[in-house]
């Protein structure tokens, strides 16, 4: 119940309203009442008792919640908002910015798991790659050899002996590069 309302003022308004919301709000982030006791005890706080925005402290709330809940909460009601989609879009800024802050966070944190997971994972093969033995490796005859011309080409042996190469493509029209000296040749 606003100010207005306790004393009976003719031509109430909207405003009314506004303090209401701001009633409501303050009950949904605190789960406490903000007037409590009889009748006559919440109606002398209602008309006597401005809103502190220190029962807001230990909420960890952005102080601008407290700002909205201040304004709304005005015993004047020239004071209060002037129409509620103003107090909305305090709010909705408000939490917009809690959003992307809390996204941001979010995201960040996903992608430092990725890339922490992704760097431990290139330096283990890094380290795989160090650790190998380059002459074995060419002399092994199980190893497939690809040449620089046939990897850009679209064509993959499909044989394991390398003597054998067979070219096959990997797409029905293989990109073809030719160099000036190909060229010049055909």
């Amino acid at each position: 119940m606003s100010p207005e309302q306790v004393k009976g003022v003719a031509g109430i308004d909207h405003r009314s309203d506004i303090f209401s919301m701001g009633l409501v709000l303050y009950e949904m982030l605190t789960g406490k009442q903000l007037f409590s006791g009889s009748n006559d005890e919440i109606k002398s706080r209602i008309l006597n008792k401005d809103f502190d925005a220190n029962l807001l402290n230990d909420l960890g709330l952005p102080f601008e919640i407290a700002e909205i809940l201040t304004r709304s909460l005005q015993r004047n009601r020239n004071a209060r908002y002037e129409r509620s989609i103003d107090m909305y879009r305090d709010l909705r800024r408000i939490l917009k910015g809690i959003e992307d802050e809390e996204i941001v966070l979010d995201l960040a944190s996903f992608v430092l798991k990725i890339m922490d997971r992704e760097h431990s994972e290139s330096v283990h093969i890094a380290n795989l790659a160090k650790s190998l033995d380059k002459k074995e490796i060419i002399s092994n005859p199980s190893t497939i050899k690809v040449n620089a011309n046939d990897f850009m080409g679209g064509y993959i042996p499909i044989e394991e002996d390398s003597s054998k190469i067979n070219q096959t493509p990997i797409s029905e029209t293989p990109i073809q590069f030719q160099s000036q000296r190909d060229q010049e040749v055909n």
